[in-house]
């Protein structure tokens, strides 16, 4: 009887403490495959997750993640698809994430997670990688990066989208940067970060090479590439499938098919049989591809979606879920042992520069909005408060035509780039307004119109130190980890063990547990 009751508080302290520190086998990169961290190779089987606006919705994006009766609703379906993942494109990283994640680590499915959103995102027209947009990113990694069901981060999702716009590629490539070394920084676990491109035959492979070269430091962890090649009636000869493994034999980080799933069957749309599945995830392709993320979960008026949501926020799988169900319920992937792979493939050469294919290796600056601040209070011109777009459009303008504005300057196929280009559109303002004031040295040169005034330049010794090396022109460059002042606040009911990047989950379960040993033990004292 007393070993029984011991037995019974041991085995409850046991899977109590198991199951709050996790229950669940992180995911990392060993060479070009996925692993579990018990050495198993993991093939992502996924779905992309992100609710469509509601008709009359006050807002850019829907959160999925911080829908608790969704993901509750949905999870049930995820699990009889047979899938292990979620691709979610936007989160707000100041709502409470903790009930999805844990629910999702609970029951094995993962997440990749894009850092971007609607708003705030590297335009592939006009890139930039800016103090912005790395707050932006910061935000989302801070939010996320305690729950272990987390794979990774993209840091880009078709931004490269033909041949016209390769330079953009150097400003993901910098987020990639920055985001790694933002996570090393703040001493977080190691999350994979990543980019997805699109399919185009003239970028695909330059673009996969662009990402995976150089060393880690600013290497993808691992690439995605949006794939709709396979519209039924196909084969796996016919479709590109084939190809597009004979593309990446050699490639040395993990690759997945990021989207995938076309929906045009015999010219129109129609219902998709995903009879890809029986390829994608046999010998014919696991030796380069680590699964794929079928497009999508919700139906919209773009026909991709695999569940109908009703009025009544309850959903109905459609004829495309089942046949995906089917498919899925055949694959039996065979798997690798970390213990038993040893990594041969390098990273690729750089892509050299050629007519569709045309950006720097060298990257844009490190974003730090210390530096952006000094030199703003440093100008001795700054725009008022008020002044609008169309007002600072025509100011930049008409100086830059006047003086070398190189300070403000990026440009990602030549690789030259401005200190001064990660700030602002109004701190850049105010850096130029400042170099066009001392140039002509009179007050008459800080007005136009209103929009300026003359102001008494402002500096600390940190700031003096930072403007140094920079340099008037921003012909310097500050190194360092990525640098921002505003932090995303404690949505998540973390405490301090998050800034070791310790795992908190599933705390009013250890609550439970805690409860029901001091139960056995009450029971066992007084038996």
């Amino acid at each position: 009887m007393y070993f029984g009751r011991v037995s019974f508080i041991l085995y409850t302290l046991f899977h109590t403490i198991r199951y709050v520190h996790g229950h669940v086998e992180t995911i990392h990169r060993y060479g070009r495959y996925l692993f579990f961290s018990n050495g198993t190779q993991f093939f992502v089987k996924g779905v992309a997750y992100q609710q469509p606006l509601p008709h009359g919705y006050d807002g850019h994006y829907v959160d999925p993640l911080a829908n608790s009766r969704a993901c509750t609703r949905d999870l049930k379906l995820f699990l009889e698809l047979g899938i292990n993942t979620v691709r979610v494109y936007t989160i707000d990283p100041f709502l409470d994430h903790s009930y999805c994640m844990n629910l999702f680590a609970k029951n094995g499915v993962y997440v990749i997670l894009d850092l971007s959103e609607p708003r705030n995102s590297i335009i592939s027209t006009s890139p930039s990688w800016d103090v912005s947009l790395f707050l932006r990113y910061s935000q989302v990694i801070d939010s996320m990066h305690h729950y272990p069901n987390l794979i990774g981060f993209f840091a880009g999702n078709e931004v490269v989208l033909d041949t016209g716009n390769t330079h953009a590629a150097a400003f993901v490539k910098a987020a990639i940067r920055d985001t790694k070394a933002y996570i090393r920084h703040k001493h977080y676990r190691k999350i994979l970060v990543g980019y997805a491109a699109n399919d185009h035959q003239h970028t695909r492979i330059p673009s996969a090479n662009y990402f995976a070269c150089g060393d880690d430091s600013i290497a993808a962890d691992f690439f995605g590439i949006n794939i709709y090649e396979w519209c039924e009636p196909t084969t796996f000869e016919t479709s590109g499938y084939k190809d597009r493994v004979q593309d990446f034999l050699g490639y040395n980080i993990p690759l997945i098919l990021s989207e995938f799933g076309c929906n045009i069957v015999n010219g129109k749309l129609g219902t998709r049989t995903f009879k890809q599945i029986r390829y994608l995830y046999s010998d014919k392709m696991t030796s380069v591809f680590s699964g794929g993320i079928v497009y999508e979960w919700y139906h919209n008026v773009n026909s991709y979606g695999l569940v109908i949501i009703h009025n009544d926020d309850s959903v109905s799988p459609r004829e495309d879920y089942h046949h995906l169900k089917n498919q899925l319920s055949l694959v039996n992937p065979k798997l690798l042992t970390s213990s038993k792979y040893t990594p041969t493939e390098q990273p690729p050469e750089c892509p050299v520069n050629n007519q569709h294919w045309s950006v720097s290796t060298n990257l844009p600056p490190v974003p730090n909005s210390e530096l952006c601040a000094c030199a703003s209070s440093a100008s001795s011109c700054v725009s008022v408060s008020d002044i609008s777009d169309n007002e600072m459009a025509d100011i930049f303008s008409y100086i830059c035509s006047e003086i070398d504005c190189r300070a403000i300057s990026k440009n990602g196929q030549t690789g030259i780039y401005g200190a001064y280009s990660v700030c602002l559109p109004r701190d850049q303002l105010n850096v130029i307004l400042g170099l066009y004031h001392r140039k002509h040295n009179r007050d008459s040169a800080c007005f136009f119109k209103g929009s300026a005034f003359v102001t008494t330049p402002r500096s600390s010794k940190s700031c003096s130190s930072l403007l140094r090396i920079a340099g008037e022109d921003g012909s310097g460059s500050i190194s360092g980890p990525p640098y921002v002042t505003t932090h995303v606040p404690d949505t998540d009911g973390k405490d301090k063990d998050e800034s070791s990047g310790k795992n908190i989950y599933f705390k009013w379960e250890l609550l439970l547990g805690i409860c029901t040993i001091f139960i056995g033990i009450a029971f066992f004292i007084t038996a």
